[in-house]
C-alpha cells in the first residue's frame, strides 16, 4: 500500500466508488486506507498522544458510560439531545465529570454535541445500548484489557520467552490466577455471561461463510444429504458453538436446509442457552469422542485458535470415528494469517489469543501441517475479499484411514481386556492401578473413574463425563453446579471407606477454592444409565441419604511446594461397595466454588482397607 497522503487519497476515492456499488471488500478497504491516511499525516507527537492517552481514555470512558447507562439515556433523548446537567441528575454522577467524559467521547466520534454542553446519540453509541455490544465493552476492558496493560512487565519478567502454556501466560499474570482462560470464565459467571453475549456481536455485519458468494452451502451440504436410508439425519454439528449464534444465522439465511442442527459446548454454557427452536443443544467436551455419528458436517468456529497444536490434534482426532467416509466434512471457520501485509483485524486477533491463552492465529501452511498431522486433507479454502476469516473444508485422508482403523481396533482390544478391571470415562485422565486389597493394617485408594456435572436449576440438562472436578454456588446469579463422582470396582472385603482428594504440585496442577472452600457430600443409592449423559433429574431418585449421612469436604489447603493429600471424611459416612457413587456440592450458605484439575497425581479418591 502506498504511504504518501496523495496516493492514499486516490485509493480512497476508488474504494469509495466500490463501496457505493456494494462491491465485496470495499468497506474493509476503506477502513484500512483510513488508518493508513492517519498514519501518513500524523506527527510522531500526535501518534504518542493518540496511543498514550486519547485511546485509553476513550476505552475507559466507554466503560464508565456503560456503568452509568449514558448511552441508553442519550438514545432516549432523541434528536434534541440531553445536557450534562440532566444526565448528572439521572445518574447521580458529578455534572462536571459527565461533561468531561462526553466531551472526549464526542471528540473521538462515539457521541456528538448538539449544543453547549449538550449531547446527542450517534449510530455507534446507539449500538452500544444493545446487550451484545454493551457486553463487548465490558469484556474487552475488564477481561482482556488487564492482560494487554500488563504485557510489557510480564514479558520482561520471563526474559522475553514465548509463552505457550494455557495456565501460565499474560492472562494469568494479570488476573492473578492459575486457571486457563475458559476455566476462569466458568469461575466468574458474570464475565462468562458477557463473553458469551459478545460472541454474538464479534462478527455481526462482517462477511460470513453462510453469505451468498462465500461458501456454496446448498451444493456442499444440502446436495446428497440423507440420500441413503442409513444416513444420519443431522446436517451439521457446531462443536464448541457457544450460544448457537452461527446456527441461527445459518438457518436464517438458508431456511430450506434439510436435517437437524446440533449445538455442542461445555455444560456451563449450554445451561444458559435459550430458544432451542432452531437447533438441539447438548453438553459435550470436545476432548472426548464425538457422540453424533455420521453427520454431514462437523463445524468449529474460532475453537482451534484457543489451543496449541497438540491439543488441536486431540480435538480433531475425537471427531474422526464419527465421520462417514466420503460423506462427512470438516468445516473450520478461522482466521488465516497472510504471509504478507495482514490487516489489523487479523493481527489484533492474534494478539488477543496471545494474551488470553498464550496461543496464536495460524497461516495457511500452519493449517495444512496441523490437519495433515491429525489425518485430514484440505479440499478447499473459501475466503471473502478483504475478510478476516476463512472457511477450511477438509475430509479424512484416505491414505490414513487404514492406519487410523488399525489404531482404533488395537485400542478397543486393549480396553476390552481391561474393562472388567477398570472401566473409565472417556474424559478421565490416565488409567491408574487396578484397585486391590492392601496388606493388613494398611490402606489403598481408588480414584474416581467418572465425573458428571449436574445443574439443579436445569434438572433435565444431561452432561457427558467431564475431565475435571468443579462445583459452585452463586446466590447472585442463581447458578448451582454439583458433581457426581463414580468410584468403580472396589475389591470384595473393602471396608472403612472415606472420601479424600489429592492435589498436584502448584506448578503442575490447578486447584481453585473460592469462598470458604467447604463442600458437602453424600452417597447415592445407585446411579442412572450414562449412555446419553447424566442429569440432575436422573440422579435425584438415587439421592436418598439423610442429613446424618452428609459429610464435609474441605478444599482450602494448598501446599505450593509439596504434593499433598487431604482426607475430609472418616469411616461411617460412606458404605463400601463394588461401585460407590457420591454427589458433591457447595452448601447454599455462602458463595464459593472449587475447581480441581485431574491428572495422574490429582483427583478425588476413596481410601479403604480390607
Amino acid at each position: 500500500m502506498s504511504s504518501t497522503p496523495e496516493a492514499i487519497l486516490a485509493q480512497l476515492q476508488a474504494a469509495g466508488s466500490a463501496y457505493a456499488e456494494n462491491k465485496p471488500g470495499a468497506r474493509e478497504q476503506l477502513l484500512n486506507l483510513s488508518h493508513a491516511l492517519i498514519s501518513s499525516v500524523e506527527l510522531p507527537s500526535e501518534a504518542i498522544q493518540r496511543m498514550g492517552w486519547a485511546e485509553p481514555a476513550r476505552a475507559a470512558h466507554c466503560r464508565i458510560a456503560v456503568d452509568l447507562n449514558l448511552f441508553q439515556l442519550l438514545s432516549e433523548s432523541g434528536e434534541s439531545g440531553i445536557s450534562a446537567e440532566e444526565l448528572a441528575t439521572k445518574t447521580g454522577a458529578n455534572e462536571v465529570l459527565i461533561s468531561r467524559i462526553l466531551k472526549h467521547l464526542a471528540a473521538m466520534n462515539i457521541v456528538a454535541e448538539s449544543g453547549a454542553d449538550k449531547y446527542v446519540a450517534t449510530r455507534l453509541s446507539n449500538a452500544f445500548t444493545e446487550p451484545r455490544y454493551r457486553d463487548g465493552l465490558i469484556y474487552t476492558y475488564d477481561v482482556a484489557g488487564p492482560s494487554f496493560r500488563g504485557l510489557p512487565e510480564y514479558l520482561k519478567s520471563i526474559k522475553y520467552a514465548l509463552p505457550t502454556k494455557l495456565t501460565d501466560g499474560p492472562f494469568q499474570a494479570a488476573h492473578k490466577t492459575q486457571l486457563p482462560f475458559f476455566a476462569w470464565l466458568d469461575q466468574n459467571p458474570p464475565y462468562l455471561e458477557v463473553f458469551n453475549s459478545y460472541m454474538a456481536a464479534y462478527r455481526a455485519g462482517k462477511p460470513s461463510w453462510v453469505d451468498p458468494g462465500f461458501y456454496p452451502v446448498s451444493e456442499r451440504l444440502a446436495d446428497g444429504f440423507g440420500e441413503n436410508s442409513s444416513d444420519n439425519q443431522v446436517l451439521l454439528v457446531d462443536v464448541g458453538g457457544g450460544l448457537g449464534h452461527d446456527l441461527r444465522e445459518l438457518k436464517e439465511k438458508h431456511p430450506s436446509l434439510p436435517g437437524k442442527l446440533i449445538l455442542q459446548d461445555r455444560p456451563e454454557v449450554i445451561s444458559t442457552v435459550s430458544g432451542q427452536d432452531v437447533f438441539e443443544a447438548t453438553a459435550h467436551d470436545f476432548f472426548t469422542p464425538q457422540p453424533v455419528k455420521g453427520a454431514r458436517a462437523y463445524y468449529l468456529h474460532s475453537v482451534l485458535h484457543d489451543w496449541g497444536d497438540d491439543d488441536c490434534v486431540r480435538i480433531l482426532e475425537q471427531l474422526k470415528p464419527a465421520f462417514k467416509p466420503g460423506y462427512s466434512r470438516l468445516l473450520i471457520n478461522e482466521i488465516i494469517v497472510p504471509d504478507r501485509n495482514p490487516t489489523w483485524p487479523v493481527t489484533s486477533m492474534d494478539q488477543l489469543v496471545f494474551v488470553l491463552g498464550a496461543m496464536r492465529e495460524r497461516t495457511q501452511a500452519d493449517w495444512e501441517r496441523l490437519l495433515d498431522r491429525a489425518g485430514y486433507k484440505i479440499t478447499k479454502i473459501y475466503s471473502y475479499e478483504m475478510g478476516s476469516e476463512s472457511l477450511i473444508e477438509a475430509e479424512i485422508q484416505k491414505s490414513k484411514m487404514s492406519s487410523f482403523a488399525a489404531k482404533t481396533i488395537t485400542l478397543f482390544s486393549c480396553l476390552v481386556a481391561t474393562a472388567k478391571a477398570f472401566p473409565t470415562a472417556a474424559a478421565a485422565p490416565a488409567i491408574r492401578d487396578t484397585p486391590s486389597c492392601p496388606e493388613p493394617n494398611t490402606t489403598a485408594r481408588v480414584y474416581a473413574s467418572e465425573l458428571y456435572t449436574l445443574f439443579p436449576g436445569q434438572p433435565d440438562l444431561a452432561s457427558p463425563a467431564v475431565a475435571d472436578f468443579h462445583v459452585q454456588y452463586n446466590n447472585q446469579t442463581g447458578l448451582t453446579i454439583q458433581q457426581a463422582a463414580v468410584f468403580s470396582n472396589l475389591p470384595q472385603g473393602a471396608t472403612g471407606c472415606y472420601f479424600g482428594w489429592a492435589q498436584d504440585d502448584a506448578y503442575t496442577g490447578i486447584l481453585v477454592a473460592g469462598g470458604d472452600g467447604l463442600l458437602n457430600g453424600r452417597q447415592l443409592a445407585g446411579f442412572p444409565d450414562t449412555t446419553d449423559g447424566v442429569s440432575a433429574a436422573a440422579v435425584q431418585p438415587f439421592d436418598t441419604a439423610g442429613p446424618d449421612q452428609v459429610f464435609e469436604a474441605e478444599f482450602t489447603s494448598w501446599d505450593r511446594e509439596i504434593k499433598g493429600t487431604y482426607h475430609v471424611s472418616g469411616p461411617g459416612k460412606i458404605t463400601c461397595a463394588e461401585n460407590v457413587y457420591l454427589i458433591l456440592e457447595k452448601p447454599q450458605t455462602t458463595n464459593g466454588n472449587v475447581f480441581l484439575k485431574r491428572s495422574q497425581e490429582a483427583g478425588l479418591f476413596l481410601e479403604y482397607r480390607c
